[in-house]
């Protein structure tokens, strides 16, 4: 759209340059006068004078055009103003309705809607006295009649008969030229908008607005009131609906009662047997546990399982082959509780039966097999298994999957490849798995863990990671701490009472 402001500023422009061009042409007409034949003087002054009329035309014609173009955006302007005032009510209108809606939902009650909704109207219709009205239905409403406002209202029968009766909407600026409302009239209302609210076909009630000044009501005015009368309507039937709900759910409430009285006292009882069982399944995986590790002359072992539930799938083993040799396991079993503990049962029973074969790598060979033949093919195990001889000094392992074991020798720290497949999940893994040898030095310690240490989080859902293991792990092998204690210490000042979501089991293998 134009801007009037630079139009005007281009017809201020083009004035002066018509009074520059003129001052121009007949200081020329002086000048050459003398100069000039009479019939040349004379073309000379017609010429200008047509220079003139053009130039002042088109200044006229200008200053036409911008008047137009700023009538008309005095116009739009105007309009504009009007539609953006329809606007703002619109949304003061839905601004309200939402309020009350919010209001009315929460505690569902009657009356102090229908007193928003009159008071609303009352304010933004900016009448002098507003009413709303509740017909009533025998065991759902009772009828209800509110007004706000300085004025007075008694509707009459007419008013009822045509809104309530027939379900129409009044609209009226000249009620005493109107018999048939002459006693709204005589109550000195001179305009009278009212709307009906329904459900369906059936009026549930009325609301209307009054003047009593010459101020009159227009057809926005209605289409307002219609918006008030129509979630007002909608309320009333939530209301209906949920006093029905209420009803029937106290008619259901006692047999109910009597239901969850016969379900909670099941589920006690199945709850009582449930952690009869967890106690028996813990006792028998605390049983299977090492109690106490080996004296050894040249190491010190040292181990903790925590489960994340009453049992958990990690495991770990320290297993007596004889000649000073001792095979040592830690475990992870695909799932938590009872299943993942079956699993761990299973996978330790049958290591140990292959602990006889001549290596680490053989030994997870057969049990891979078995658990493969024997399990549904969902469940596997990660595990590294190592035969640590403690005379030499060194271990010979094969790591299935799991996570990859930290030597700590001296001020650093590294980790063992991971290598491998969990076992369980192929039948055929030959070419996959591998052996190492390992010669662990005065001083040095070899950690093995599960991922329930480095995902362990803490109230602010950071995790515990590799980095402060490490860190952690390094401090205390050059402080001569034992390794597993200082580690215990460190996960519980990083957790601080956090929910623990995984097993964790470590064991360490400490170099004297």
């Amino acid at each position: 759209m134009a801007n009037p402001t630079r139009g005007w500023r281009r017809v201020r422009l083009a004035a002066v340059v018509v009074a520059l061009v003129l001052c121009a042409a007949f200081n020329a007409l002086w000048i050459f006068e003398d100069s000039l034949k009479p019939q040349d003087w004379q073309a000379l002054v017609t010429w200008v004078n047509l220079l003139f009329l053009t130039l002042a035309f088109t200044a006229i014609a200008i200053v036409a055009r911008w008047r137009r173009q700023t009538s008309r955006l005095r116009r739009a302007a105007q309009s504009l103003e009007l539609r953006l005032g329809d606007f703002e009510r619109e949304a003061r209108v839905l601004e309200t309705i939402q309020s009350v809606s919010t209001a009315f939902l929460a505690k569902v009650h009657i009356q102090p809607l229908l007193r928003q909704m009159s008071e609303a109207a009352h304010q933004i219709l900016d009448a002098d006295a507003t009413v709303v009205e509740l017909v009533g239905e025998p065991g759902v409403f009772e009828p209800i009649t509110l007004a706000s406002g300085t004025v007075q209202v008694v509707l009459g029968q007419g008013v009822h008969d045509e809104v309530v009766g027939q379900g129409k909407s009044i609209l009226l600026n000249n009620l005493g030229e109107h018999p048939r409302y002459a006693d709204l009239a005589r109550q000195g209302l001179r305009s009278m908008l009212i709307a009906p609210f329904k459900h369906g076909e059936h009026v549930l009630g009325l609301i209307g607005a009054f003047m009593s000044t010459e101020r009159s009501f227009g057809g926005h005015d209605l289409r307002v009131l219609h918006t008030f009368a129509t979630h007002t309507s909608l309320l009333l039937e939530s209301a209906a609906l949920l006093d029905a709900v209420r009803r029937l759910s106290l008619r259901a409430a006692s047999d109910q009662v009597d239901d969850l009285r016969h379900l909670r006292d099941r589920l006690s009882i199945e709850r009582e047997l449930a952690d009869r069982e967890y106690a028996v399944a813990r006792r028998i995986q605390a049983e299977l546990l090492p109690h106490a590790f080996p004296p050894l002359r040249e190491s010190a072992l040292d181990a903790l399982m925590l489960p994340a539930r009453e049992v958990g799938g990690d495991f770990y083993d320290v297993i007596p082959l004889g000649d000073g040799a001792w095979g040592i396991v830690v475990a992870d079993v695909s799932g938590k509780g009872i299943p993942a503990a079956l699993v761990m049962v299973m996978t330790r029973v049958l290591l140990r039966a292959a602990s006889a074969r001549p290596s680490p790598r053989e030994a997870l060979l057969e049990v891979n097999r078995e658990l493969f033949e024997q399990t549904t093919g969902d469940v596997f195990v990660s595990i590294f298994y190592g035969v640590w001889d403690d005379a030499a000094r060194t271990l010979r392992y094969t790591n299935a999957g799991h996570e990859p074991p930290l030597l700590v020798h001296g001020q650093a720290a590294s980790f063992l490849p991971r290598g491998g497949v969990a076992l369980g999940a192929y039948r055929d893994i030959d070419v996959i798995l591998t052996e190492a040898t390992l010669e662990l030095a005065s001083g040095d310690a070899l950690l093995l863990y599960t991922d329930g240490v480095r995902e362990a989080m803490n109230r602010q859902g950071l995790m515990y990671g590799l980095e402060r293991l490490s860190a952690v792990a390094v401090r205390a092998v050059a402080e001569r701490q034992p390794l597993v204690a200082a580690l215990r210490d460190d996960l519980n000042r990083f957790v601080t009472h956090a929910e623990q979501h995984d097993d964790i089991t470590l064991l360490a293998l400490q170099g004297r």
